[in-house]
């Protein structure tokens, strides 16, 4: 069975590097899509005939769960998202990655996909397959985040507290696309780069990414975004249901 993967990117940069490597690369073969009158692009890449990969960028959990539901209309049986994370330990550095377990529903999107008693969790045959590839090739860490939806309402204490439930990181987008995908019944998972370390902070506005880390986040996802192309590309059929 042919993989259709769909990976749902964080910004825009990381989509246009994804495109300019991909388009020489003689084993692929690369196709800008354009939905809702150039209102949305996806990147379709074909690898030999073996699988095919459908990109698409925004963040937000509105956007993310959007996104989502754009990639499925393509038929895709994979999901991945690939992001950014603030940290919530300092056992955690800039550019280490996160394989989420699960998201903490902090947004308001998930409740038009789930019940308000089931969690957002990854694919559990995903997590372990992907966590399993990557070991060994990335710093990864697996654990649960906090998906939020409102960046600049965060709180230096609330965040710390949640440390106490092992809860390791903040972002907005991963709960929101679980949800989607445990919905729709497409095996989904998330990957997210530590890109600051939001507890370190001294006031109420926990910090953001600054030029310096900006520079490793980038150069640690063009690493991990080649490292999942090859990882699915080793994979022969849909093995997560």
């Amino acid at each position: 069975m042919k993989i259709k993967c769909g990976i749902i990117l964080e910004n825009i940069s990381w989509y246009n590097k994804v495109k300019e490597f991909f388009k020489s690369e003689p084993d692929y073969e690369l196709k800008e899509l354009t939905l809702y009158y150039e209102y949305q692009k996806v990147i379709r890449i074909r690898y030999k005939d073996i699988h095919e990969f459908y990109i698409i960028t925004g963040s937000g959990a509105s956007n993310a769960a959007s996104n989502a539901e754009f990639l499925i209309g393509f038929n895709i049986n994979l999901l991945l998202r690939i992001g950014t994370v603030g940290a919530l330990t300092n056992s955690l550095k800039v550019g280490d990655v996160i394989n989420i377990i699960a998201g903490i529903k902090g947004e308001g999107v998930t409740k038009y996909y789930l019940p308000e008693q089931i969690p957002a969790m990854a694919n559990i045959k995903l997590f372990k397959n992907i966590g399993s590839y990557l070991e060994s090739k990335v710093t990864l860490v697996d654990g649960l985040v906090f998906t939020t939806a409102a960046r600049f309402k965060e709180n230096i204490s609330e965040l710390k507290n949640m440390v106490q439930y092992n809860v390791i990181g903040i972002e907005m987008e991963t709960a929101a696309i679980f949800g989607v995908g445990l919905d729709k019944g497409i095996p989904t998972g998330s990957l997210c780069i530590v890109s600051d370390v939001p507890i370190n902070d001294q006031d109420d506005s926990p910090g953001i990414i600054n030029k310096e880390s900006y520079s490793i986040v980038e150069e640690k996802f063009q690493q991990l975004f080649l490292e999942v192309i090859n990882w699915t590309n080793s994979m022969i059929g849909n093995v997560f249901k």
